[in-house]
């Protein structure tokens, strides 16, 4: 029985010093689930620091990478700036040096000295030239026997001289030393140096100043005054050539003092039908008519330049019909007029019409005789037409005046004594 209660205080005893144990040990031991979360979050962070670093190492060298690429497209811009100043600077001296060349050919022509009074034969209408050839630009014209005073000469036979302010040249071929008679002199054909050969040709920058000469002598004066048949006209436009087959002659104006005496007010370069007079006009034969004709109405697409005349603004919708078939043959008509007939009519708005007049000739409009007979402005020949350069061509409608009855007279100078 003793030996029963020994055994139950030994197993009491060690069941307390379990209990004590046990609890000292719980309380030694850390909890595995709070230490695996701390430990996992110590871990993750790091790893998220590691991932942080990474990407700042990563948007450093990005940024590295674009200050290195920014800094080197920089120093492109400016290498490329640099460069193309280099190439402007080098362009623009090549350019300097092409307009100094081409400055420097345009004058080098050789002149020697040479001196002397010549004057213009063998053609009316003669071109006077920038340069020494046919290439150099037109600044004017002479006609037959006008005068010049030479003063040098090129080394292909061209003769400098004072034209307007300006040097001019022309060639030898047509100067003599002596003044030609007119009643003997022959006609000129083809191979003149006169104008250029583009049907309607602009001006070559002579299309405002005009060559006109005022007050200046005149082989024609005396023809003017000896005819018979100007009846009360006081102002008369003369336009003449040499023969019948040159398209340039001279176009002279004159008027009728108080003692029935003709004076010059101006004298120009005519410019007629590419194949020259005829006395007998058929449309389409690219000749002018001769004849004395009255003055119709003024036209433009410029505004009226000051003229006395009727004056007629031209627009699109204006033609001048040129079709022999049509009952306005040979008239001015709306392109959209109602009863149209006509399969052919000429613009209004051609180029050389932004100034002109109408020359009075078929106005019974005859089938085949020829239309649209104008004095316009140009400095080529026509085909059929009368013109002038722009400058005295505005000084001759200026001058013309209804009311003192104006012709205009077209004659080779052969035929000067049937008026």
């Amino acid at each position: 029985m003793k030996l029963k209660y020994i055994l139950l205080l030994m197993v009491s005893v060690l069941f307390v010093t379990m209990l004590v144990a046990c609890g000292s040990s719980k309380e030694e031991l850390p909890s595995p689930k709070a230490s695996t979360g701390k430990v996992a979050a110590e871990e993750l962070s790091e790893e998220e620091m590691d991932k942080k670093d990474v990407e700042k190492d990563k948007k450093k060298k990005s940024n590295d990478k674009k200050k290195d690429s920014k800094d080197n497209g920089t120093k492109k811009d400016q290498s490329s700036d640099k460069d193309k100043k280099t190439n402007t600077k080098s362009n623009d001296s090549s350019k300097k040096e092409t307009k100094d060349d081409t400055k420097k050919s345009s004058n080098d022509i050789n002149v020697s000295e040479a001196s002397g009074v010549f004057y213009v034969v063998n053609t009316s209408g003669l071109n006077v030239r920038s340069g020494d050839s046919t290439s150099y630009a037109i600044i004017g014209a002479l006609n037959q026997n006008d005068k010049i005073n030479v003063t040098g000469k090129t080394s292909n036979g061209w003769y400098q001289f004072d034209y307007n302010g300006k040097k001019g040249y022309v060639s030898g071929n047509y100067l003599s030393t002596e003044k030609q008679d007119t009643n003997t002199a022959s006609s000129s054909k083809g191979s003149n140096e006169k104008s250029n050969k583009n049907t309607g040709s602009s001006n070559n920058g002579n299309s405002n100043k005009g060559n006109g000469n005022k007050g200046s002598s005149s082989d024609n004066q005396n023809a003017v005054d000896k005819m018979k048949n100007l009846g009360k006209s006081q102002q008369v436009i003369l336009v003449t050539t040499s023969g019948y087959n040159t398209s340039t002659g001279k176009i002279s104006t004159y008027e009728k003092d108080g003692n029935g005496k003709w004076n010059l007010v101006l004298s120009s370069t005519a410019y007629i039908g590419k194949n020259g007079f005829t006395d007998n006009k058929a449309e389409g034969d690219g000749k002018s008519p001769t004849g004395k004709y009255t003055i119709g109405q003024a036209f433009g697409y410029e505004g009226n330049p000051g003229t006395k005349l009727s004056f007629k603004n031209s627009t699109e919708n204006d033609v001048w019909v040129d079709d022999s078939n049509s009952k306005y043959y040979n008239t001015w008509q709306k392109d959209d007029k109602a009863d149209k007939d006509w399969d052919s009519a000429e613009s209004m708005m051609h180029r050389l019409y932004n100034y002109g007049f109408v020359i009075n000739y078929n106005t019974a409009q005859t089938p085949g005789k020829g239309s649209a007979i104008f004095m316009h402005v140009g400095s080529s020949y026509t085909l059929g037409c009368t013109a002038t350069n722009q400058g005295d061509l505005i000084k001759i409608m200026q001058w013309v005046d209804p009311s003192k009855n104006p012709v205009i007279i077209q004659t080779p100078e052969s035929g000067l004594g049937n008026y």
